[in-house]
């Protein structure tokens, strides 16, 4: 995932993986770290993303889970 832009390789793994995963139900895209990444799973169809793009990692007691 990390080297999707760079190597022919993870991308087509990272298509196949998304194609079989939409049988079976939605896709998460781990390691989104650029937008350049984002841009190409969006573009492979991937429904959900995560990763440093989107935040840094933090402990559960720190996380508000009340809706706003």
């Amino acid at each position: 995932m990390r080297d999707i832009n760079n190597s022919d390789v993870d991308f087509a793994l990272v298509k196949s993986i998304t194609e079989m995963g939409h049988y079976l139900r939605k896709v998460i895209a781990e390691y989104v770290g650029n937008q350049a990444t984002l841009n190409t799973v969006t573009e492979l169809g991937v429904d959900y993303a995560q990763g440093y793009l989107f935040g840094q990692p933090l402990m559960l007691d720190n996380l508000d889970l009340r809706r706003r």
